[in-house]
């Protein structure tokens, strides 16, 4: 619904990485075609139905578990399976089939050509406000949508936003999601520390909306200023965000300066609710379209 004051192109999806000699061919009913990434315990390929002709590239991605899979991984995979097999979302990866209680368990979702918000942002010197907005907004909604059925991501992070050529933002790994106000424990640490909300990384962590919210505020301050918000003194208190980010910004309105600065407060319950903060970035998001209609 955006449109460009200023031509800006995305950049181009890598190809697949071929298969190595020691990697598996298929698995299931599915023909693994290319390596589109990997992660700490799991690998994403390209992939086709095996009924279909060798040359014919997939429009799926199979999230495989790498050998010797234990305990921890086989539950994330099952979680991720319960998660995205019920919840339809545009902005949210859909989980189609899986198999987690074989000997290599497996995730099946749609084949998503483009490339990360990581990979764009590194690729950018400085996002254009309209492309950094609309993607803060599709992302919001999608961690609402995973609120609104009793979930939070628990892992919102650029690398974990995946963009189409047309700008579309989609929001995939869901293999660190956790019932809202689960018991704490080992688990609910898991994620990326750089982007955790204090309360996760307390002795005591918990699962709230409100962390996804303020992982939401990094990932924000990052797309609009090119770099993650420093922690200020031994005691971690974020400094004055909203004027460090006028400064570096001069573009930026002051409204999304200051609900930024509200996501990222240290207190859960003054951070702003999902509703909340899409209600505001859609609101400049239509004001800048309708004076762009009448100017």
């Amino acid at each position: 619904m955006t449109t460009l004051a200023q031509p800006f192109s995305l950049l181009a999806p890598p190809p697949p990485i071929p298969l190595g000699p020691r990697q598996p061919g298929t698995v299931g009913p599915w023909r693994l075609q290319g390596v589109l990434g990997r992660g700490r315990r799991t690998t994403v390929y390209r992939a086709a139905p095996r009924e279909l002709p060798l040359d014919r590239a997939g429009d799926y991605a199979v999230k495989l578990a790498d050998p010797h899979v234990g305990s921890q991984v086989r539950a994330m995979l099952e979680t991720e399976a319960a998660v995205g097999s019920v919840i339809s979302h545009p902005h949210v990866v859909p989980v189609l089939a899986w198999q987690t209680d074989g000997p290599t368990p497996y995730l099946v979702m749609p084949f998503l050509s483009g490339i990360t918000l990581r990979r764009q942002l590194e690729a950018s010197v400085t996002l254009p406000l309209r492309m950094a907005i609309w993607w803060m907004r599709q992302t919001a909604e999608a961690i609402g949508a995973l609120h609104d059925a009793g979930w939070i991501h628990g892992d919102v992070k650029p690398e974990n936003v995946m963009l189409n050529q047309a700008g579309h933002a989609t929001l995939i790994d869901l293999g660190f999601v956790r019932p809202i106000d689960a018991p704490t424990g080992t688990a609910a640490l898991m994620g990326t520390p750089a982007y955790a909300a204090p309360e996760r990384l307390q002795k005591s962590p918990r699962c709230l909306p409100a962390s996804d919210v303020y992982s939401l505020g990094t990932m924000a301050y990052e797309l609009l200023t090119g770099k993650r918000p420093e922690l200020i003194g031994s005691s971690g208190r974020l400094g004055n965000i909203s004027r460090k980010l006028l400064n570096h910004r001069t573009d930026c309105p002051p409204p999304i300066a200051e609900l930024v600065a509200a996501m990222l407060h240290r207190q859960p319950d003054q951070r702003p609710s999902l509703p909340e903060i899409v209600d505001v970035l859609l609101g400049w998001e239509l004001a800048t379209l309708v004076r762009d209609l009448t100017d």
